[in-house]
């Protein structure tokens, strides 16, 4: 039907508890069911995973959609020169770390990672990355520490977190994080679906969609002491 089903807010904060939100109206691709999003550093633009795979547009692959902050307009981005390289559904973005010039993107529905150029000559170019050791099952979020050097990720299917150690730009080593997880209120992750560290990189946090829970997460000397509280919605 052509309708837009997908919105993104600016929100716009007065003091440290209270924003203003604003429906932002961008001129170009419309959104439909944005589902992740990352920004560059110095806030220019934003890169948006457009869930439903609709195919190709001028060469491109209408998963991931180009946000530009002064003018206000959308485009896809997300172009393919190895047509062996599937994306749909991408569910997390990070910067990749120590370059501004890529983007990783986990994509669920083909369980795969992905790296995605967004300046220079590789622009808009996808390729694909290597993930040894650990099979990706419904990759959804993730997110990079700074204190060891680490991405983590969500392998939703699985009811998991992967640690991922760099080889190169295109592979990481895999390892299974969640044995590492214990506590007294730990009972195991149920469709967890989202992290996040807090400022100096000592608590992870974990969305467990399954038991509608935050899960608390100390570490130390970045490993994984306990969880000591589940916060329930």
């Amino acid at each position: 039907s052509g309708e837009t089903v997908g919105t993104v807010y600016r929100v716009v904060w007065t003091n440290t508890t209270t924003g203003t939100a604003t429906e932002l109206s961008p001129n170009g691709v419309a959104l439909d069911e944005p589902a992740t999003m990352t920004i560059a550093p110095d806030g220019s633009v934003a890169y948006i995973g457009n869930n439903p795979f609709t195919g190709f547009d001028d060469g491109k692959v209408q998963a991931i959609v180009r946000y530009t902050v002064d003018t206000n307009t959308t485009e896809n981005f997300s172009r393919v020169v190895d047509y062996n390289i599937h994306m749909q559904n991408p569910t997390s973005m990070i910067y990749e770390p120590g370059a501004e010039t890529h983007v990783y993107t986990a994509n669920s529905v083909e369980n795969n990672l992905l790296r995605l150029g967004v300046s220079g000559d590789t622009e808009g170019i996808i390729e694909n990355v290597t993930v040894n050791n650990v099979t990706l099952a419904g990759p959804t979020g993730m997110i990079y520490n700074t204190a060891d050097s680490k991405i983590y990720l969500v392998n939703y299917d699985s009811d998991s977190i992967v640690k991922l150690t760099k080889v190169s730009s295109t592979e990481w080593n895999a390892e299974d994080f969640t044995a590492q997880l214990n506590g007294p209120e730990f009972t195991g992750l149920d469709r967890p679906s989202a992290l996040a560290f807090n400022y100096n990189n000592t608590v992870l946090y974990i969305a467990n969609s399954g038991s509608n829970q935050i899960l608390e997460n100390i570490k130390k000397d970045l490993k994984i002491d306990q969880i000591e509280r589940g916060i329930s919605f």
